[in-house]
């Protein structure tokens, strides 16, 4: 039993490293990571306003329609 375990965890291993390259490949990831520009100051205002460690995400709208609109024009994105 433990042998049929260990082989689908290998399989599923490899099926999703060749699927990450697949998708890394297919979505040319390369174009939408890109560095923050100005790093130190925006940093700095992050850490002057975020005290707390956490999962942090903006444009924080709890209101749809709000956040589409904000979405068009602000950037977006998540912190950890």
């Amino acid at each position: 039993m433990l042998n049929k375990w260990f082989n689908a965890g290998i399989i599923a291993g490899i099926v999703l490293f060749f699927w990450g390259t697949i998708t890394h490949m297919g979505f040319n990831i390369e174009n939408y990571i890109k560095p923050i520009p100005n790093e130190k100051a925006v940093f700095g205002a992050l850490q002057a306003n975020i005290k707390e460690p956490g999962l942090y995400f903006y444009p924080n709208e709890m209101d749809s329609a709000k956040l589409a609109a904000r979405v068009k024009t602000a950037p977006r994105g998540i912190l950890t």
